[in-house]
């Protein structure tokens, strides 16, 4: 990385590769790179004949932010609803991510808005419920403390014919996946303990903590994999970005007078 980049070095800045950049191509990092000195450029520039207090960049609003994190190749459509905003969307693609443009598309049905169309309010719903099932039959409960959050794995409605240890193998990797997308769409953060079913071969524990790490590492948050203590927990940390989705949702209802 630091080859790919040393070249594109100036004098006037230094440069933090994320660790999520891991596995990024040398395209991808050069293309962001490119984007950022763009807009240190812009404000070096604004700097020049502005008074002191003025504003020289603004942190992008959300939406743009998550459009940025999305993952490039498996993003199939961006619909955006409203015209002032889709045309912000429009703007940040054509400057950032201009091979994308073709996938954004206006929604425009004034009879069924889009968040009913994608029925996000049942979506919201599903995320405020400690327990998520699972494909299998079996469920997680995750429960948020002061301290941390607790999640754990049950084999739930799971009937597999196999041995019970290859069918916690199973469930356990599945729960894996399961749990870094809860993450992200909860917004946890902090110390995360997991309480997978416990597995009695070494190597079968071994892989869940790499699969588990593997799923991390997707995050656009910073998300570290640290051990498996003595009683077979996981410990995983999330760095804090924004306020957990329950918070928001609480003092979304609060302003409008609902209850969640």
């Amino acid at each position: 990385l630091k080859e790919w980049l040393l070249p594109e070095m100036k004098e006037s800045f230094g440069l933090i590769v994320r660790t999520n950049a891991a596995e990024a191509s040398k395209e991808e990092i050069l293309r962001e790179l490119a984007y950022l000195k763009k807009r240190y450029d812009k404000v070096c520039e604004i700097g020049k004949s502005r008074i002191t207090g003025s504003l020289l960049e603004a942190a992008m609003p959300f939406y743009l932010e998550a459009l940025r994190d999305v993952y490039e190749s498996e993003l199939e459509e961006i619909v955006v609803e409203g015209a002032k905003t889709f045309e912000e969307v429009r703007c940040c693609l054509e400057e950032s991510w201009p091979g994308d443009l073709t996938k954004l598309r206006l929604y425009e049905d004034a009879l069924q808005p889009l968040s009913k169309l994608y029925a996000l309010e049942h979506v919201l719903e599903g995320l405020l419920q400690e327990k998520v099932w699972l494909k299998s039959g079996g469920y997680l409960i995750i429960q948020q403390t002061e301290a941390f959050v607790a999640i754990d794995v049950n084999t739930g409605k799971f009937t597999g014919r196999q041995k019970a240890q290859e069918t916690f193998r199973k469930i356990n990797l599945e729960a894996a996946a399961e749990i870094a997308k809860q993450l992200r769409l909860r917004n946890l953060s902090g110390t995360i303990l997991i309480d997978f079913i416990n597995l009695e071969n070494i190597e079968h524990q071994e892989e869940l903590f790499h699969v588990l790490e593997k799923h991390c590492r997707r995050d656009p948050v910073r998300t570290t994999v640290v051990d498996i203590t003595k009683l077979n927990i996981i410990e995983v940390t999330r760095q804090k970005i924004r306020r957990p989705l329950r918070e928001e949702l609480e003092e979304l209802s609060t302003v409008r007078g609902m209850d969640v």
